[in-house]
């Protein structure tokens, strides 16, 4: 699109170098045009957690050049696979909410794949990144093809004056390529000489709307007004509003839509009016393993200075940063929010236009059709075949404290409470995570990765290895590496009541750093709170694939100071603890005896292996239970 009298992408190669990407660094919109080169796989993850670029599609396509960036620094490393799974590793977790980021990393792989040495890999991820950066470009031209009839249709039934069109956020060609998708219909009828306004919400915190779509459709010479988030139902009941269309960050196979936080009140206030409410939707944002928009897409949180401070041109031109709430304000800052598919009108896709609904998406993509899709990572519908057998009484991340494996717990307290001065916790912090934990919630792994460790779990749980305290909180944990990712695959926290473990309870530790005291995860739900120290085990001996934690007073004592045992004084989930695996490493046999006592966490014991049978036979060949 233009930017003054140049026609202008988002991302586009150096013209002189094709190992530089360059880009427009949003942050400084509206006041100042700057780009910025992406010479690394860091530069690229920077670019979106820093959100200098956003918007679901260019972050997609951001990763899949950050992906062939990686392929160029990993071309001299011994372990080339590795590295490129460690660099998509890292370019996933750089945002939770939209999709485009995984599916763009995951085509990158798919790529990669199928061809054998590195040339060939930094040949392959090259074109498909190029291919990606044009297939978004005609997605998002065809999706304005197919809204510019709606839009069409509204200015034949109110010929006298101008369609109405308000919109959300920034889903413009600043957060695409080119062309944007709700804004794709908008420039099209335009284009089309159809006379049209748009009104623009604010967006609140980050005013996307304010700071982009404002610019980028006054650029583009569209005629609009800047409203406040708050003003939308307003202008709906007075008759000032003929249609509303967004974007998505991810969609899912049943329409639910997931977009810029705000999102779900202009859909209630639409319905109540009648008004025809349409979200844009490539389809590289639909989401085909999730059915519960609501329970399963994971809300992004961001930080509170968004909140609580606003940044814009002062009175001498300079960009000023001013306070606008108490500077110890307690504030929450979702980042997105969930509209169900009932309030949808339909969904506007580069296939053409569907109802919001599974059958409506299938008739456009029938590839689909027949595939089951995923476990939903955060369900609670516990009468769904997918629970059949386990114990509906204790869901996986239940707070529901009449339940009885949370008998004697105070019940204002949930079970990750990070209170610790709270009485609930005198005496005892397991299962408290120490770390700072960068979660991104995901699907779980397929059972074909989880069945041994799955069963290996379960028979713990059932010889009283990993459990739950009367007080209803859970111990126990175990791990093996994942192959051929980075990283290591771990039962998550708080998993130690359930009787039997599923796919679901497990999640991938992507990256960690002892000295920050800070993990990155990616799973149905947090990693265990003794992850730390696994990851130092497998950091300090190549040939360890599995660590198993377990807790049995009678072991405890029996091993205490016998085989390799840690500092008293240690406690368990800390830096501290993880560089006690490195002085038990140098000063004591435990790479041969496989087993360590826990001396400052009280019945703790860890044993390890070269696989999973490995660590369970030596836990078992100690434990008085299997003599």
């Amino acid at each position: 699109m233009r930017v003054g009298s140049k026609n202008q992408r988002t991302l586009w190669l150096h013209p002189e170098r094709s190992d530089v990407v360059c880009i427009i660094d949003q942050r400084h919109l509206p006041h100042a045009f700057v780009t910025a080169e992406l010479r690394t796989v860091e530069d690229a993850y920077l670019a979106i957690r820093d959100m200098e670029v956003r918007g679901a599609p260019l972050i997609g396509v951001t990763a899949a050049y950050g992906m062939y960036l990686a392929t160029l620094e990993a071309a001299d490393a011994q372990h080339f696979d590795q590295a490129i799974e460690a660099a998509a590793a890292k370019l996933i977790s750089a945002r939770p909410t939209a999709v485009n980021l995984a599916w763009a990393v995951d085509a990158q792989l798919a790529a990669m794949r199928k061809v054998k040495s590195a040339e060939d890999k930094i040949r392959a991820s090259f074109e498909n990144a190029n291919r990606l950066a044009e297939e978004d470009v005609e997605n998002c031209r065809k999706i304005g093809a197919f809204g510019l009839t709606l839009i069409a249709e509204l200015a034949k039934k109110n010929p006298e004056r101008p369609v109405q069109i308000l919109t959300h956020c920034n889903a413009g060609w600043l957060a695409c390529i080119d062309w944007g998708t709700a804004t794709s219909p908008i420039y099209q009828a335009f284009e089309a000489g159809i006379p049209i306004h748009v009104w623009v919400d604010e967006t609140r915190p980050r005013n996307q709307g304010a700071s982009l779509t404002a610019w980028e459709l006054g650029q583009h010479g569209v005629p609009y007004t800047l409203i406040t988030d708050n003003a939308g139902g307003h202008l709906m009941q007075s008759g000032k509003v003929d249609l509303v269309i967004v974007g998505t960050d991810r969609t899912t196979r049943s329409g639910d839509v997931a977009n810029k936080i705000g999102t779900y009140l202009k859909a209630l206030a639409a319905k109540d009016n009648s008004i025809p409410f349409y979200a844009a939707v490539p389809s590289s944002s639909i989401d085909w393993a999730m059915t519960s928009g609501v329970r399963e897409i994971p809300i992004e949180e961001r930080g509170a200075d968004e909140v609580r401070y606003m940044t814009g041109l002062n009175a001498a031109g300079k960009m000023e940063r001013v306070l606008i709430a108490p500077q110890d304000a307690r504030i929450s800052n979702y980042g997105f929010d969930v509209t169900p598919a009932r309030l949808v009108t339909g969904l506007i896709t580069e296939h053409g236009i569907c109802a919001a609904n599974e059958s409506g998406l299938l008739k456009l993509f029938p590839e689909h059709i027949g595939r089951n899709p995923t476990i939903p990572a955060r369900s609670r519908d516990f009468d769904n075949p997918v629970f059949a057998g386990r114990d509906p009484t204790i869901p996986a991340r239940s707070r529901d404290f009449d339940n009885p494996v949370f008998a004697g717990r105070d019940p204002t307290i949930p079970a990750r409470s990070r209170d610790f001065d709270n009485p609930v916790f005198a005496g005892r912090d397991e299962g408290v995570i120490k770390f700072e934990c960068r979660w991104q919630e995901a699907p779980p792994l397929a059972m074909a990765d989880l069945s041994e460790i799955i069963s290996v779990r379960n028979e713990l749980f059932t010889r009283g290895l990993i459990g739950v305290y009367p007080d209803g909180i859970g111990y126990g944990n175990l791990s093996v590496r994942s192959k051929p990712a980075p990283g290591f695959i771990i039962s998550g926290t708080q998993t130690g009541p359930l009787s039997q473990a599923g796919t679901e309870h497990f999640t991938h530790v992507t990256a960690y750093n002892v000295a920050a005291n800070r993990i990155e995860c990616r799973g149905p739900l947090k990693a265990s709170s003794e992850s730390l120290t696994h990851a130092m085990i497998y950091e300090t001996f190549p040939e360890i694939h599995a660590v198993i934690h377990v807790h049995s007073p009678a072991l405890w004592k029996k091993l205490m100071h016998r085989v390799p045992t840690t500092s008293a004084e240690i406690p368990y989930g800390t830096p501290q603890m993880a560089q006690e695996i490195k002085r038990l490493a140098a000063e004591t046999r435990l790479a041969q005896e496989g087993i360590l006592v826990m001396a400052g966490h009280e019945d703790g014991v860890i044993t390890m292996g070269k696989d999973l049978a490995s660590a369970r036979q030596i836990l078992l060949n100690h434990h008085p239970a299997s003599s």
